[in-house]
């Protein structure tokens, strides 16, 4: 499959040094596109599934997937006991995939299930003591998982693997929210954003949850307004959080921005490069990221990995950056190149990686190119010397 990266330097430490980051669209969920599905990572293998469409009569999938970063594929798996299910919480303890709560579209649901890889077995744990729950946030931390914020409440539960057992833990001090994103850093669970269970006040606000301590604390907001449906992550020392939907703006978001723990501070990340979107799930393996499905109102099954270019495969590029103007753009775009072309090509691919123009023989500095014939959306836009890529980069086709 063509993979397709989107470059942004920021600084990495206070020496200056740059570090360069990309998304990279991988193999795609060979399953129906979903939102609300559920994932996460065990043994060096993604799992991904559960989730639902909105349609009439409401589509919830009860399937399992095994992505294999190696080999970029996907493997079926023992459809999740608990049946149909979307909204539930998944996180990962030692050799064990944990999953429950959730939707089934006509009840909400508090029980909890373990996943072992290697039988590719379910076997039914201790259920989650809280109010059954479609919309709670979840992380794992210190060999223990963490569940809460379910329906109306600021409950914080931590599960216990060893001992099968749940305990009641310090409540969340912030106002009740759905749909907040979340990530573990240093053993400690950073969480933010969200909504109100009735769908009338979102979140920008921002905390961190201490299990050594039992205890919660206000951090520094998070800087691109007002949103819920967001995904979070860890990577490289840091925690992200992007993408999301506003009820005020009614716009799907594809920004990501970086949080430093140590300075209590926020800056821009890496754009991700797929579709804008909301209600996305992933998962971490090593020092790469795994994030895919969602919806824009419009549903994906495409997954993206993101990491450093040095760990990614064909990553070794040029740091070019071209300029593309108008952007967003109706019938033409122009393209300063930030270096020269010899005979070389630009191609462009929608989101799902499929070619959709290309213009070769191209040598200069810059170039204006027709667009006109493009269907108003997202595309990505390569630079091509001697049949390597030096750099790809993201426009928008408005509507016309």
């Amino acid at each position: 499959m063509i993979a397709v990266m989107l470059f942004l330097l920021f600084l990495a430490d206070s020496a200056g040094a740059q570090t360069q980051y990309a998304w990279v669209q991988k193999a795609q969920l060979p399953a129906p596109a979903r939102h609300r599905a559920s994932a996460c990572a065990v043994g060096g293998r993604g799992y991904l599934g559960l989730g639902h469409v909105n349609a009439t009569g409401q589509i919830v999938y009860q399937d399992w997937w095994e992505y294999d970063p190696g080999t970029n594929t996907w493997t079926q798996k023992a459809n999740y006991g608990g049946g149909q299910r979307f909204g539930a919480v998944a996180f990962a303890i030692g050799n064990y995939a944990y999953v429950g709560t959730g939707d089934d579209g006509n009840s909400l649901h508090a029980d909890f299930w373990r996943y072992d890889p290697v039988n590719n077995q379910w076997t039914p744990v201790t259920s989650f003591p809280g109010q059954a729950t479609g919309t709670a946030s979840c992380e794992a931390a210190n060999g223990k998982g963490y569940v809460g914020l379910a329906n109306a409440t600021t409950n914080w539960w931590e599960y216990d693997p060893p001992a099968n057992t749940w305990q009641a833990r310090a409540q969340f001090p912030g106002q009740q929210r759905n749909f907040a994103a979340s990530f573990e850093l240093g053993g400690k669970i950073y969480l933010g954003t969200g909504m109100t269970y009735n769908y009338t006040l979102m979140f920008g606000d921002f905390w961190c949850y201490d299990p050594a301590a039992n205890s919660w604390s206000q951090k520094c907001s998070f800087p691109a307004g007002l949103r819920y449906c967001t995904s979070g992550f860890s990577f490289q020392g840091k925690g992200y959080i992007g993408l999301g939907y506003s009820t005020a703006t009614t716009n799907n978001y594809d920004d990501f921005w970086a949080y430093d723990a140590a300075a209590d501070s926020w800056s821009p990340a890496a754009q991700f490069a797929g579709s804008a979107r909301r209600l996305c799930a992933g998962f971490t393996i090593g020092n790469r990221v795994y994030l895919g499905t969602g919806t824009s109102g419009t549903n994906y099954n495409d997954l993206w990995e993101f990491g450093t270019l040095s760990e990614i495969p064909g990553g070794d590029v040029s740091p070019v950056s071209p300029l593309i103007f108008p952007n967003p753009a109706s019938d033409f775009i122009r393209i300063d190149f930030r270096m020269s072309l010899h005979s070389g090509s630009i191609r462009v691919h929608n989101p799902e990686g499929k070619l959709v123009m290309q213009e070769q023989n191209i040598s200069g500095t810059a170039f204006t190119m027709r667009c006109g014939n493009l269907e108003p959306g997202v595309y990505f836009l390569s630079l091509v010397q001697d049949d390597n890529t030096i750099c790809t980069k993201k426009f928008i086709i408005a509507g016309r």
